[in-house]
C-alpha cells in the first residue's frame, strides 16, 4: 500500500537459481535480489529507494504528452469536487432518487458548499423519522461514463450512495447499491482507490484514512515507475546530448516483454468478479511497472460459461479468450490498439479498424447475419459492413453486470460476437447454482492461495461447497506450512461459516498468537490482520472470556491505532466490564475522528446514560446514532431510553411507534413500548403492547417478566413453565 511499512510480496517469494539442486523457500528476499529476478532489463528506478516526483515535474519536459494525457479518463479518475467540471444535471430544485427496498429518498442539490446529498425516510403520516445531510468532497470517475462521490470524515474516505450516469443522463443509486445499500458507510479502501488515483499517503491499518493532499488522478508514474532518478540524471545531461537508445532511469513499457506490458494495464483492467487474493504481505500499491503482477496478486474467475458475464473492467479476462490474442502468443497487447496518452474517444473508428486490417482484409468480411438473428443485430451488421466498421460486429457494446445505465466494449474478439450475447441475469448478482471450479487467471496460485479464494467466494455467498473445498486446499497448505497464520485464519473463517464455531475459535486463536510476532505478521495483508483480530475478539466475547478479549483488543490497538473498529471493540469491552468512563473516552475518540461512525455515537449515548450524566449530550449522541444507522432499531431504542430518563415519555413512545413502521417484527420495540406505558401508569396500553410482544416471542424472558409485573407478581414468584 502507498505508505505502508509492510514488506512487499517479493519478501515472501521463492527464488529459483540454476545452480541449486533444490528450491529453497525464503522468508525474505532483499530488494536487490528482486531487482535481478524481476527486472531483467535493469531499470534503475525500481531499486526501492527512488522517490516519486508527481505529474507536474514530468510535464516540464514532456509537455505535449502531458497535455493529451490530462484529457484521458485515467488522468481525470479522481479529484476535488470544488475544482471538478460540472457535468451533472441538477436543475433548479433538488433531484430525487428512491431506494424503495429500504424506504429512503435521496435529494441532490448543488450549492455553494458543493454537492449536497440529503437522505430521509418518512412514516405513513409524512413525518421524517430520519434525515441526514452530507456534502461530497471528491469525485470518483472521469465522468465519461459517469462518476460517484466521496465524503471526507477527518481523512476517512467513504463512498456516497448516489452517482451520476453520463450515458443515461440521470442520477441513480451508486453501483451495487440497489442490492445492498451501504449508504454513507462504505469505506474507500486502498484496493478501491488504487485504480482511481495516484499514490496516496495512506495511514497504515486505518482501513480508509488518507493524509492530505491526495493525488488528482492516475499519474505518469503508475505506468513508468518512480521518476526522481530520471529527473535528476536528465537535468545533469550536457547540452545537445544525443538521444538515448534506451533510458534505464525510468520504465518505458515499450521496452518490456508483452506479458509485462500487459501487467501494467491489468493492474486496473482485470476484474475477475470472483476473488482477488493478494500474495502474502502484499498490498494494492506494491506492484511496480516492469514486474509480474502475479507476484503481488492473484485473480480468480469461474470456469466455462459461468465466467462469461461482462463487468466494467473485465477487458483483460475477455481479451485473452480471443483468437487474436491466443494465435499471436499474447503479442496483441492493450497498447496495440490504445494509446494510453490519448483519450480513447478522441480516436476515430478508422484508427481502430486500421489495427484490425493490419492482419485481416476487408473482403474477408462477407458473412451476413444469420436469418434467425434479431432485426437490430441485422441492421447493425449491415451498417457496420457498409462502413467497414470492425468494432461494431466483433467487439460490440454490452451492458456490464456491475454498473447500471452504461455500456462497455466487449474485448472478447469473435467472428460472430454480435450474435453471441453473453448470459446476463436480471436482479442482484448471484453465484452459479452448482459448484463450478475457480480458475486462477495467472495460473500460478498455490493450494493455500486457491483455498483462500474458495473461502472468500464461499463466505460471500454462504456456499458450503466452496467453503469445504477451500478447507481441503487449506488443509493441504497447512500440512506443508502448519504455522502459517494466513492458512489458519481462512480455515477458521470457513469453519465458522459451516457452524463449527469451537474449531473456528481455536484456529483463529492460533493465528492471532502467531501474528503477535511482527516478523510473522508480514505474511498477512492488513485486511487479514484486522479481520482476524476482530473475529477473535468476537469469539472471546461469545465465550464470556472478557480478559482474553481485552488482551487481543489491546494488541490490535497497538498494531492499528487508527483503525476505529479496533477502538470500538475496546470501548465495547470497557462497557461490558462496567468501566463506563473508559468506554466513554474511547467512544468520544471515535466520533471525534470520524463522526459518521454510528456505533461510536451509540456507545457514547449508552455510557452517558449509564453514568447518569449530561443526558442532553446523551440525547444528541443517540440522535446521531439514529441518523448514521437508521437501518438498525437499536439506536432508536437507546434514544427512547434517554428521552424516558429525561421524563419525556410521550416523545419516546412516539419515536418507537414510528420505528415500528420500519421494523414491524422487532421484539425490542414492543418490549420498550410496554415498559414506557407501564412507567407512565397506562396499564391498558401496556397490555396491548405486551400482547403484540407475546405474539412474536411468548417465551422470551423479558416478555414473561413484563407479564408478571403487570399482574403485580415479582419475577422471583413466577411459576415454572
Amino acid at each position: 500500500m502507498g505508505s505502508s511499512p509492510r514488506v512487499r510480496l517479493a519478501a515472501l517469494a521463492m527464488l529459483l537459481t540454476a545452480g541449486l539442486c533444490a528450491a529453497i523457500v525464503l522468508l525474505s528476499i532483499s530488494r536487490k535480489a528482486v531487482e535481478t529476478h524481476l527486472n531483467p532489463l535493469g531499470f534503475r528506478n525500481l531499486s526501492g529507494d527512488v522517490a516519486y516526483v508527481g505529474d507536474k515535474v514530468c510535464a516540464s519536459c514532456h509537455e505535449a504528452i502531458a497535455e493529451t494525457y490530462q484529457r484521458t479518463g485515467m488522468a481525470q479518475s479522481w479529484g476535488p469536487l470544488q475544482t471538478a467540471e460540472l457535468i451533472e444535471r441538477t436543475g433548479d430544485g433538488p433531484i430525487q432518487i428512491q431506494d424503495e427496498a429500504n424506504g429512503f429518498t435521496y435529494e441532490v442539490v448543488r450549492s455553494a458548499e458543493g454537492l449536497e446529498v440529503t437522505e430521509f425516510r418518512e412514516t405513513a403520516s409524512g413525518d421524517r423519522l430520519h434525515e441526514l445531510r452530507v456534502v461530497a468532497s471528491y469525485v470518483l470517475g472521469s465522468g465519461h461514463k459517469g462518476r460517484s462521490y466521496v465524503a471526507d470524515f477527518g481523512g476517512y474516505l467513504q463512498l456516497m450512495p448516489v452517482s451520476w450516469y453520463s450515458h443515461a443522463q440521470r442520477w441513480d443509486l451508486s453501483p451495487g447499491y440497489r442490492y445492498r445499500n451501504y449508504r454513507f458507510s462504505r469505506p474507500v479502501v486502498p484496493r478501491c482507490i488504487a485504480c482511481h488515483n495516484g499514490y496516496p499517503q495512506y495511514v497504515a491499518y486505518s482501513e480508509n484514512r488518507y493524509r492530505k493532499p491526495l493525488p488528482t488522478g492516475i499519474g505518469c508514474e503508475r505506468c513508468h515507475g518512480p521518476g526522481a532518478l530520471h529527473v535528476a540524471e536528465r537535468r545533469r545531461d550536457p547540452p545537445n546530448r544525443p538521444p538515448l537508445k534506451k533510458d534505464f532511469t525510468i520504465v518505458n513499457p515499450a521496452h518490456l516483454s508483452e506479458a509485462l506490458q500487459q501487467d501494467v494495464c491489468l493492474q486496473c483492467h482485470l476484474s475477475t468478479e470472483v476473488a482477488t487474493v493478494f500474495k502474502a504481505g502484499a498490498g494494492p500499491f506494491d506492484f511496480e511497472p516492469g514486474q509480474p503482477l502475479s507476484l503481488y496478486r492473484l485473480d480468480f474467475t469461474l470456469a466455462g460459461r459461468s465466467g462469461e458475464e461482462i463487468s466494467a473492467v473485465s477487458h483483460g479476462t475477455r481479451m485473452v479468450l480471443s483468437r487474436c490474442y491466443t494465435q499471436t502468443a499474447g503479442r496483441l497487447t492493450c497498447t496495440y490498439c490504445h494509446d494510453p496518452h490519448r483519450p480513447s474517444w478522441e480516436l476515430s473508428r478508422s484508427d481502430y479498424n486500421a489495427r484490425c486490417l493490419s492482419c485481416h482484409t476487408a473482403d474477408q468480411c462477407n458473412r451476413p447475419a444469420t436469418p434467425d438473428s434479431s432485426a437490430v443485430d441485422f441492421q447493425l451488421f449491415r451498417q457496420a459492413h457498409r462502413a467497414s466498421d470492425c468494432i461494431t460486429c466483433h467487439m460490440p457494446k454490452r451492458d456490464p453486470k456491475d454498473i447500471q445505465h452504461t455500456t462497455t466494449t466487449d474485448h472478447w474478439i469473435r467472428r460472430d460476437a454480435i450474435l453471441q450475447s453473453p448470459p446476463r441475469s436480471e436482479g442482484p448478482p448471484r453465484p452459479p447454482d452448482h459448484y463450478v471450479a475457480l480458475i486462477d487467471f495467472f495460473g500460478v496460485a498455490t493450494p493455500g492461495e486457491q483455498g483462500v479464494a474458495h473461502v472468500m467466494f464461499g463466505h460471500t455467498w454462504r456456499r458450503a461447497d466452496y467453503l469445504e473445498q477451500g478447507l481441503n486446499l487449506l488443509g493441504e497448505a497447512r500440512r506443508g506450512d502448519p504455522n502459517n497464520p494466513r492458512w489458519l485464519y481462512w480455515a477458521s473463517l470457513a469453519l465458522a461459516d459451516l457452524g463449527a464455531t469451537e474449531q473456528a475459535y481455536q484456529l483463529c486463536r492460533q493465528a492471532v498468537a502467531l501474528a503477535a510476532d511482527e516478523t510473522i505478521r508480514v505474511q498477512l495483508s492488513e485486511e487479514e490482520v484486522l479481520d482476524m483480530y476482530l473475529d477473535y475478539i468476537n469469539y472471546a466475547l461469545q465465550r464470556g472470556t472478557l480478559e482474553e478479549a481485552g488482551k487481543a483488543a489491546n494488541e490490535l490497538l497497538a498494531i492499528a491505532p487508527d483503525c476505529l473498529d479496533a477502538v470500538l471493540a475496546q470501548a465495547h469491552l470497557e462497557l461490558r466490564a462496567g468501566r463506563h468512563l473508559a468506554a466513554e473516552r474511547l467512544a468520544r475518540r471515535v466520533v471525534t475522528s470520524n463522526p459518521s461512525k454510528a456505533l461510536g455515537w451509540q456507545l457514547l449515548a449508552t455510557t452517558l446514560l449509564a453514568q447518569g450524566k449530561d443526558l442532553e449530550e446523551a440525547t444528541t449522541a443517540a440522535r446521531n446514532a439514529c441518523r448514521w444507522d437508521p437501518l438498525d432499531p437499536v439506536p432508536f431504542l437507546t434514544l427512547a431510553r434517554v428521552l424516558a430518563a429525561r421524563g419525556r415519555h410521550p416523545e419516546a413512545e412516539r419515536l418507537l411507534r414510528q420505528a415500528l413502521e420500519f421494523f414491524p417484527r422487532n421484539l425490542d420495540l414492543y418490549v420498550g413500548l410496554t415498559s414506557l406505558a407501564m412507567d407512565r401508569g397506562d396499564r391498558t396500553a401496556a397490555r396491548r403492547w405486551l400482547r403484540l410482544a407475546k405474539e412474536r416471542s411468548p417465551h422470551d424472558p423479558r416478555v414473561q417478566q413484563l407479564e408478571h409485573d403487570l399482574r403485580g407478581t415479582s419475577g422471583a414468584e413466577q411459576p415454572r413453565p
